[in-house]
């Protein structure tokens, strides 16, 4: 017996598994912390300090000592003049026109230092760290550790999880998580809040694959698809809820404190969560694995029979998925749709957190707008299911259609921008975000199908280390580049996303398609209403296929059969490259 027949007895989704996805659909909600960095280190107004000045109102001290350059008082020059020896009067006479025309005053830096606007927030790590003017890069430098320690959470996951258990590494992983925001919340210095911003995506990234491996170990295979897609609800809801707290505290300080709490609580997940059945098995601690599913069972209203012996029970796949990175490029074909698929999680990776995490760029109340992008995920998610089943679109022109359409969106920014027309630019950029997270969403399901099982692993989990090695550059690509040109970042999102778009028709369509097993099937597949059998192909002698007749036959067993093969290969987890997910 395969672990997941067991579900036909103790029930796929019922009460207990109810109550698992509860308690991860709670922890994936405050999953955000790469996002948190946009009011934790909110851009400020500044300009440089004169401690003369300090005296005067805001307003009349940039008038007196700030130059301006194109309509607009310069943030990071002051004029050289030494303030001190002019009187009050003086002062209060000063006319800026008829020094600067007549030459008397020059331009220096902000030696002082720098004065910031405290209007829209009380502090922020821009203020505490002097995070302006050259040293304004770190700001997107914090968002790109994040992202880097939530990649290596991702990788190292995997190996403590199967090592230890999946309960006891979230844990590990969650103490990590609160160690990160420690540190960063105590940092005196931008090096130690760096790390500690490290830490803090370390932790994050671990604690939520390995809470969503042990709740889908959990599930029926029916309804894992189901369950993922409320995890990426919750995600979603995370990102609603961190604007509106932001709202309420200004202070970068307690605003930390606060994002820190719930995950204290989550400690008490050790009493609440069992450990998961399927990996006990593994582990061959047998009773164990018995007491959590007799429990579940009874939970259920169901009941685990005595004669099912669980040293008899396979939890692996049927196919072993022992294939490489280096395997995706051995045949022309599978080399070529590899690409495509990374080419298409680099861009959506890329769009997805550019966007989110440069909403302080759009026209408009940051709050607000950050609480949109998050809102327009949910009806996204839940259009991306039907989207994908619809025999009219299926998977590969959804993914083609959202990246598409993403790219209209950004192309369609640019003009608005370019005219102040903010409102409608903001709206289009959200347009953008909800088909970007339609892409994002639809490429794990077609990436699971298009690699074949022997190298699914690698595939998705090298697809998962693309997308984040492009979550690392996409904080620059918002703030930064709009200093180039204000349109800039939606030229780049436009063009790139376009691109992927049409590269996505290179794919072959699986939807109702009996997946391949492996690569000699796979590198013959050209998807469509047919699919082949494995008799179509043989084996050469280095080990990988050549196509020796290429007869379409019809898909046997019918739908149903298709259906059954899809969800068993598609649900045997791999730590590192899980779920729809955004982390």
């Amino acid at each position: 017996m395969h672990f997941d027949e067991l579900f036909a007895i103790i029930g796929g989704m019922g009460r207990y598994q109810i109550y698992l996805s509860v308690l991860g659909g709670l922890l994936s909600v405050w999953s955000v912390e790469v996002l948190t960095t946009t009011f934790i280190a909110a851009r400020l107004d500044h300009w440089c300090c004169v401690p003369a000045l300090q005296r005067l109102s805001p307003a009349r001290q940039k008038y007196v000592s700030i130059p301006r350059y194109d309509d607009a008082y310069e943030q990071c020059r002051r004029f050289d003049f030494n303030y001190s020896v002019l009187s009050d009067g003086e002062v209060d006479a000063w006319n800026r026109t008829a020094r600067v025309a007549g030459g008397y005053v020059g331009y220096s830096a902000c030696d002082d230092g720098w004065t910031y606007n405290f209007t829209d927030y009380e502090s922020t790590s821009v203020n505490r760290f002097g995070l302006v003017c050259g040293r304004s890069w770190l700001v997107q430098f914090a968002s790109t550790l994040v992202v880097a320690g939530t990649l290596l959470g991702a990788v190292t996951s995997g190996l403590i999880s199967d090592k230890i258990g999946r309960k006891k590494a979230m844990l590990i992983f969650l103490a990590v998580k609160v160690l990160g925001c420690v540190v960063s919340l105590l940092a005196t210095n931008y090096e130690t809040f760096g790390a500690g911003r490290l830490l803090l995506g370390l932790g994050g990234g671990g604690t939520y694959i390995c809470m969503y491996v042990l709740v889908m170990e959990m599930v029926g295979p029916h309804y894992r698809t189901h369950v993922g897609v409320g995890y990426q609800l919750a995600f979603s809801f995370g990102m609603m809820l961190i604007p509106g707290i932001a709202y309420l505290v200004r202070n970068d300080r307690w605003l930390q404190i606060i994002f820190a709490v719930p995950h204290v609580v989550f400690f008490s997940y050790w009493f609440l969560l069992p450990e998961s059945p399927r990996w006990l098995i593994v582990k061959g601690r047998y009773e164990e694995a018995r007491s959590v599913l007799e429990t579940a069972a009874r939970i259920n209203h169901k009941k685990l029979p005595e004669d099912i012996v669980m040293e008899d029970i396979k939890t692996g796949p049927d196919v072993e998925q022992n294939g490489t990175v280096l395997d995706l490029f051995r045949t022309p074909r599978m080399r070529i749709r590899t690409l495509v698929v990374y080419t298409h999680w680099f861009v959506d990776c890329l769009m997805y957190y550019g966007l989110s995490l440069n909403m302080a760029d759009l026209s408009g109340n940051v709050f607000f707008n950050s609480f949109l992008s998050g809102a327009v995920e949910v009806p996204a998610n839940l259009l991306c299911v039907v989207l994908l089943n619809w025999p009219l679109l299926g998977r590969r022109f959804t993914c083609s259609f959202a990246l598409l359409a993403a790219g209209l969106s950004s192309f369609i920014c640019i003009p608005l921008i370019l005219t102040d027309t903010g409102t409608a630019a903001t709206a289009m950029a959200m347009f953008g975000k909800a088909f970007v997270t339609i892409g994002y969403s639809a490429i794990y399901v077609f990436s699971t199908e298009i690699f074949p099982t022997e190298v699914r692993n690698a595939g998705l989990g090298s697809s998962s280390t693309i997308a984040r090695i492009s979550g690392m550059v996409a904080p620059f690509i918002g703030g930064p580049m709009t200093k180039i040109w204000k349109p800039l970042p939606h030229v780049i999102f436009g063009t790139m996303a376009s691109l992927a778009g049409f590269l996505a028709l290179l794919l072959p369509e699986t939807l109702n398609q009996e997946l391949c097993d492996t690569v000699a099937e796979a590198e013959a597949f050209r998807g469509g209403r047919k699919s082949r059998k494995k008799d179509d192909y043989q084996t050469s002698p280095n080990g990988w296929s050549s196509r020796t007749e290429q007869k379409d036959k019809t898909i046997s067993g019918g739908n149903a059969d298709i259906e059954e093969k899809r969800e068993h290969l598609t649900n045997n987890f791999d730590d590192e490259n899980v779920g729809m997910t955004r982390l």
